[in-house]
């Protein structure tokens, strides 16, 4: 029996603080290691760019012999060659010179500008220039993208492909990183069915039977975070003894476990008693957050069990919003979310002292984007996911959000 409800942050505290996890360093190559949780900080080995180099095709000059060019008033200046990769530090421009130069090649020594084609008149060996530049005009200055020292990567970030290409343009092909986190999910309940194009689905929903949906969907949801490695390892009835035995068998095998129904206060609602019973404390019993409060956690050997509703907004709106923070915040991960604020277009209101998360479709709206809560809000319908696009969070705090408010709109 639930007797009290933790609010969320706190159970994202507590459960953070009991969790001992040790993941073992692995190195990768750059392209496995997108989502990846960097292992230490990687800092640049060398400026980039590693000398002055020109972003335009055009004339290296010098700023000072430019000034006071117009069309009307052109300044000439002698050619004396063209600088590429090779020949570039061979040239040294002095008062009245100008050297062709192309993108990406260094600055000759005595420039510190370059000039564009299209603001220069050339005739045989001299150009005649129509627009004044300023220092360092059209010049990326050395170490101007990334110095030598500059922090890439800091321990603890997962990995984006800006990271990769950053890694890459300093010359590294590895990085090393974090094992994946091992992710066991036990379905539990003597409804659940696995689907089958061998089952006739009306017959199997006739009898009273469910199809095992939510677990195909917190494994696609983990899938989609480089850091976890999900695996589903069965469906088990509403038996104590069956499920401590999976439980203590995913507990030696994975970092952490998922159960998914069985949560709630009913008599065929067992797992929180066959999870104590392989031994382990349960450390949140309930959580005031909507939809998903009958969501509780256990901790055996610093691993958590994190035991979730059968219903699948619940158990997805639970593991979004609470298992993957309590994983995070104990493994120091830095994960990040794309949010967007959008204009409610209608009131929402919140229960006291709860968390609540809810689906809204966004949508353009003139020159701004609205978000419409949806009216169908139960825990158990799938669709309301294929209907949304972003989560509200209302937090516990908060009585609601007025219809025409500015509110931050997580994306999905």
């Amino acid at each position: 029996m639930i007797t009290e409800f933790c609010r969320l942050n706190d159970a994202i505290e507590r459960v953070s603080k009991v969790i001992n996890i040790q993941l073992n360093i692995e190195r990768v190559s750059l392209l496995n290691a997108i989502g990846r949780v960097a292992a230490k900080d990687v800092t640049s080995p060398c400026d980039i760019p590693p000398y002055d180099r020109s972003v335009v095709d055009g004339y290296a000059v010098r700023a000072e012999d430019t000034y006071g060019a117009s069309p009307s008033n052109p300044l000439p200046l002698r050619i004396v060659g063209e600088a590429n990769f090779d020949t570039a530090f061979r040239y040294s421009i002095g008062p009245g010179e100008a050297v062709r130069i192309h993108t990406g090649v260094p600055l000759p020594k005595g420039a510190n500008a370059v000039i564009m084609l299209e603001d220069v008149v050339e005739d045989k060996s001299t150009i005649y220039v129509m627009k004044s530049v300023g220092v360092y005009a059209n010049v990326s200055r050395r170490g101007e993208d990334m110095p030598k020292g500059f922090t890439i990567l800091k321990r603890g970030q997962t990995i984006e492909p800006w990271h990769v290409a950053a890694l890459a343009a300093v010359g590294l092909d590895e990085v090393e990183v974090f094992e994946r986190l091992r992710l066991c999910l036990l379905t539990v309940g003597d409804e659940i069915v696995e689907p089958s194009k061998n089952l006739d689905p009306v017959e199997v929903l006739s009898k009273g039977k469910v199809f095992s949906s939510t677990h195909y969907l917190l494994l696609c949801e983990a899938k989609r975070l480089g850091f976890l490695e999900p695996v589903h390892i069965g469906i088990v009835g509403d038996s104590p003894h069956q499920i401590s035995n999976h439980i203590r068998q995913a507990i030696e095998e994975c970092h952490s476990v998922i159960t998914t129904g069985g949560t709630g206060p009913g008599q065929r609602d067992v797992v929180v008693k066959a999870v104590k019973e392989v031994g382990s404390e349960v450390v949140v019993r309930g959580i005031a957050m909507r939809p998903g409060r009958t969501t509780s956690v256990a901790v055996l050997k610093g691993k958590p069990i994190f035991m979730l509703s059968g219903f699948p907004v619940a158990a997805y709106i639970a593991f979004r919003f609470f298992v993957i923070p309590s994983l995070t915040k104990a493994l120091g991960i830095t994960e990040s979310r794309n949010y967007v604020y959008a204009k409610l277009t209608r009131r929402v209101v919140n229960r006291a002292g709860y968390t609540t998360f809810v689906r809204v479709k966004l949508f353009n709206c003139g020159t701004e984007v609205c978000a419409e809560p949806l009216a169908s809000t139960g825990s158990g319908l799938i669709s309301t996911l294929l209907e949304s696009n972003g989560i509200l969070k209302l937090p516990d705090d908060i009585e609601g959000y007025e219809a025409g408010e500015l509110v931050p709109i997580e994306l999905l």
